[in-house]
């Protein structure tokens, strides 16, 4: 909790390095205060409750923390002392189970398991109670200094619990909804996704459209702390239905030239409750256009990189052709697309006007914005 106020609680939402400054604006948007971001991660201040409405409305988080305290730890004793200080019986029930993990640097005390062992018996629990669905804490200790957090999300935030096939190479749910919001894209205009896949990219654009909170439909671990009420979870849940749309205001498509992928994007729409919104068909990417009788909007992709589904030498043509597409038929549009290797880069055709480095799963990929033309050109 804050060091000053005790009604104020610090929290840290972790993120995809690079897309930082997406989960600012998000967070901003809740309410929170001190917001101050790093490298894959970004901290704020604000009432508990607001660390319950984040794990809620974040698209782009992967996991919420609440530090627990923040204090000088120069030997075990003085970490176990400190550490027994916390009120752990707001978070833990008797006897459960927890998994404490550790990072250390520049400090005296290097030994991780150790750390675990400590912060495990100052919580009256052990690190050998580990199972499925135990309770994860956080220890860091910078220069002797030692940060308690817990982890109030459980099951990773990107999780949503639509996407249960996947396609090759699939884009992480957060990572899809961070580029869509780093596009400032809101969902009034339309949105087309050509490589669609098992469908994240269209899929997570209607839940931005219709406002559907991304965690709506599933559970929150600091929904089982003891301190956790449940008239509260109810009023937020509620809250968030009451704000859903009952239509899309501008229309979502996404076409993949492979009908396996197609089928597994309707059963994920599905399981989203978006399939009703989303218009998924099977096409070939030389045959993708506008739906008829509606303003410019956003196309995005993510092709493949050739580092996970084929070699980057064969990749040339279809680069060369997504430029082919947007500059023949999406003149007016925004396009972008998400590529890993810039030796790619040449085959689009089309000069880049912004350009955004992020990691996903430990690849260095980039979100490419290209500049179109405001009219369609001949190919």
């Amino acid at each position: 909790m804050s060091d000053g106020d005790p009604s104020i609680a610090r929290f840290h939402a972790v993120c995809a390095p690079g897309l930082e400054a997406v989960t600012v604006a998000e967070i901003a948007a809740l309410g929170g205060a001190e917001i101050a971001s790093t490298r894959g991660g970004v901290g704020f201040s604000g009432p508990l409750a607001l660390g319950f409405r984040a794990n809620l409305w974040l698209r782009t988080a992967v996991e919420v923390r609440l530090r627990l305290a923040r204090f000088h730890a120069p030997s075990e004793r003085l970490l176990a002392e400190r550490a027994r200080e916390v009120a752990w019986r707001s978070f833990l029930r008797a006897g459960e189970g927890v998994e404490v993990r550790v990072s250390v640097s520049r400090s005296r005390l290097a030994h991780t398991g150790r750390i675990a062992e400590l912060v495990a018996a100052a919580a009256g629990a052990s690190p050998a109670a580990v199972a499925p669905g135990a309770q994860r804490l956080h220890a860091r200790l910078v220069n002797d200094t030692a940060t308690l957090s817990i982890d109030m999300s459980g099951e990773l935030l990107h999780r949503r619990g639509y996407r249960q096939e996947t396609g090759p190479a699939p884009l992480r749910e957060t990572i899809a909804a961070a580029l869509l919001l780093a596009l400032d894209w809101n969902g009034t205009t339309p949105l087309i996704d050509p490589l669609c896949g098992s469908g994240t990219i269209p899929i997570e654009a209607a839940l931005i459209a219709l406002r559907i909170a991304p965690g709506l439909r599933r559970s929150f671990a600091c929904e089982r702390w003891p301190a956790s009420e449940r008239a509260t979870w109810e009023g937020l849940r509620a809250e968030a239905a009451a704000l859903v749309l009952p239509a899309l205001p501008a229309p979502i498509a996404g076409s993949d030239r492979n009908a396996g992928a197609v089928g597994v994007a309707q059963r994920n729409a599905e399981r989203a409750q978006v399939a009703a919104h989303v218009a998924l068909e099977r096409r070939f990417l030389a045959d993708a256009a506008p739906p008829p009788g509606v303003g410019p909007g956003l196309l995005l992709a993510n092709p493949p990189y050739g580092r996970r589904v084929r070699e980057v030498a064969d990749l040339g043509p279809l680069y060369a052709e997504i430029g082919r597409v947007v500059a023949a038929r999406f003149g007016g549009w925004r396009a972008a697309v998400v590529n890993a290797d810039p030796a790619l880069d040449v085959h689009l055709g089309l000069p880049r006007q912004q350009e955004i480095p992020f990691l996903h799963g430990g690849l260095r990929c980039r979100l490419i914005e290209l500049a179109v033309a405001a009219a369609p050109r001949s190919v």
